[in-house]
C-alpha cells in the first residue's frame, strides 16, 4: 500500500460516443460520491484540445479506467481502434496487476478478447442499476484502499433519510422587534442588519411628518444597492405595506417598472412615457430596478429625458410617493454622480446596502423553494449541496447572482430527477439526491478534494 493521500481516486470512462445517455448517468452517480474524480471527454475536454493527446494523459493519470460496452460498441470498428485501444495499449506495458480495468457491460453483450482476462462487471437491467452500482463501488473502494487513499466516504446503500425541511427552516432567526411592525420582514431570511435599517429609516421619517407636518415632507425615497437575487425588490413590496400602516403613504401599492418601459426610441416621447408610469405610484412606491441605466445615455438615447422627468416627479409630489431604486452598488455610485438633483431626492442616509447571503442562508433559501415546490431532499444531498454552496461562496466574483443562482441549482436538480423518475420508473415522492446534482456544480467538491 503506498502512504496516505486524501486526494480523490481517479477514474476514467472509456466508451462509444453512441452510449453518451446511460455513461453520463454513470459519471453523474459517480462523481456524486465525492471522493472520485470521474473523468468523461464531454465534461473534461475544452474546444481546441488535442483530443487523443489529452485522452492518453487522462489514461496514464487514471487509478481505474472503466471500459463500458454494448453491442453497438463492440461492434464498431473505431470505437475499438481509437479510446479503447489507447487503454488497451497502455495495458500491454505497464507491470501486471498495476492497472485496475473493470469492463461494465451496460446491455448483454461479449467482451472483445483483448479484456476479457479482466472481470466484467453488469450495469443492466435498469432494475437491478442500483445493486450493480454497490457492487461497482465496492470493486473502486478496495482499489483506493490499494492505494492508501484516505478520503473514501462511506456508503449508505438503503434509502436515504430525508431532511426535515420545516424543522430546518427553524434556523432563520426572527427578530420579535421587526415581527412587531412587519412580521413579512422579520420571516425573510437573512438580511438582518438591512431589516433594521429600513425599520430605522422609517420611524425617522415618520418621526420628521409628525414633527414638521406639510410645511417640511421627508424624503421617503430610498437606493437599495447590491447583487442580484439578495432581496431587493421582495423588500421593496414589503415596505410599501409598512408605510401605509406607519401612515406615510396613503394607498402603499408598488408600481415597478424597467428602463425599458420609461425610454423611448424617438425623442422627445420618453418624457410623456414615462410620466404616464410615474402617474400609476401616486401614493404608493415606485420601484425602478437597474436604475444605472438611466444614466447610460449611450444605450439609452432617451435616458436623459427620462431622469429630468423623474427629478420633477420626485420634487413634485415629495410626501406621496416613495421612489426606490435599485443597482449594484459600484453602479449606483455612477448613478448618484450623473446629476446633482439625485444626490439631493436620494440622501446618502437613505441608501441601504444588501449584502451578499451566506452559504448557510442559500441553503435555508433553497429549502424554502424546495417546500414550495412539495419536493422532498435526501440527508446525502443535503449534505453535498452544503459543501457545493460553501464552495460557491469563497469563489464567488463581483456580481454573484445569489437567490438567483439558487433558483438555477434547483432548477437542474428537478431536471435530473424527473429524468431519473422517468427512466427508472421511480415514485413521484422520490427525493432530490445526490446524483441530480448537475455534474458543473460537482466541479466544485473535486476541487475541495485535491
Amino acid at each position: 500500500m503506498t502512504n496516505s493521500s486524501s486526494r480523490p481516486l481517479r477514474v476514467f470512462l472509456c466508451h462509444s460516443s453512441g452510449d453518451k445517455p446511460i455513461v453520463r448517468d454513470l459519471y453523474r452517480r459517480l462523481a456524486a460520491e465525492g471522493w472520485i474524480d470521474a473523468w468523461l471527454d464531454e465534461e473534461k475536454l475544452y474546444p481546441g484540445q488535442d483530443w487523443s493527446y489529452e485522452i492518453e494523459i487522462a489514461v496514464e493519470a487514471a487509478d481505474v479506467i472503466i471500459v463500458c460496452l454494448t453491442k453497438h460498441s463492440v461492434s464498431k470498428e473505431g470505437y475499438v481502434q481509437r479510446e479503447l485501444r489507447i487503454v488497451l495499449d497502455h495495458a500491454d506495458y505497464k507491470p501486471e496487476g498495476t492497472l485496475f480495468i473493470i469492463p461494465v457491460r451496460l446491455e448483454e453483450c461479449e467482451s472483445p478478447r483483448r479484456l476479457r482476462r479482466w472481470q466484467y462487471a453488469d450495469y443492466f437491467p435498469i432494475e437491478e442499476r442500483n445493486h450493480a452500482y454497490e457492487r461497482l463501488l465496492a470493486s473502486l473502494r478496495s482499489r483506493a484502499n490499494t492505494l492508501g487513499l484516505s478520503n473514501i466516504k462511506p456508503h449508505d446503500p438503503q434509502p436515504s433519510s430525508l431532511v426535515d425541511i420545516n424543522v430546518a427552516l427553524t434556523s432563520n432567526e426572527i427578530d420579535p422587534e421587526i415581527a412587531k411592525p412587519s412580521p413579512d420582514l422579520a420571516a425573510l431570511i437573512g438580511l438582518k442588519t438591512v431589516k433594521t435599517r429600513i425599520l430605522d429609516l422609517i420611524y425617522s421619517f415618520q418621526e420628521q411628518k409628525k414633527r414638521l407636518g406639510q410645511r417640511n415632507m421627508p424624503i421617503i425615497n430610498m437606493i437599495f444597492s447590491g447583487n442580484h437575487g439578495t432581496g431587493k425588490r421582495t423588500v421593496a413590496k414589503i415596505i410599501s405595506g409598512v408605510l401605509k400602516e406607519t401612515g406615510l403613504l396613503k394607498k402603499g401599492h408598488v408600481h415597478e417598472v424597467a428602463v425599458l418601459d420609461l425610454v423611448s426610441e424617438h425623442l422627445g416621447q420618453a418624457a410623456l412615457k414615462a410620466a404616464k408610469q410615474f402617474e400609476y405610484a401616486l401614493d404608493g412606491v415606485l420601484y425602478i430596478e437597474d436604475a444605472h441605466k438611466l444614466t447610460d445615455i449611450k444605450h439609452f438615447n432617451s435616458s436623459g429625458e427620462v431622469l429630468k422627468t423623474l427629478l420633477v416627479f420626485m420634487e413634485i409630489n415629495r410626501g406621496r410617493v416613495a421612489v426606490i431604486v435599485s443597482s449594484s452598488s459600484k453602479e449606483i455610485k455612477s448613478f448618484l454622480r450623473n446629476d446633482p438633483g439625485l444626490q439631493r431626492h436620494f440622501p446618502s442616509e437613505n441608501v441601504i446596502e444588501f449584502p451578499d447571503y451566506t452559504p448557510s442562508e442559500l441553503m435555508l433559501i433553497l429549502l424554502t423553494m424546495i417546500r414550495d415546490e412539495k419536493l422532498n431532499l435526501s440527508v446525502p444531498a443535503y449534505n453535498r449541496i452544503n459543501e457545493i454552496l460553501r464552495a460557491m461562496y469563497s469563489r464567488r466574483k463581483e456580481g454573484f447572482d445569489n437567490a438567483l443562482e439558487i433558483r438555477e441549482l434547483l432548477d437542474a436538480l428537478k431536471r435530473h430527477r424527473a429524468n431519473r423518475v422517468l427512466h427508472e420508473h421511480l415514485l413521484e415522492t422520490t427525493p432530490l439526491e445526490p446524483i441530480d446534482i448537475p455534474s458543473h456544480y460537482l466541479v466544485f467538491l473535486n476541487e475541495a478534494n485535491i
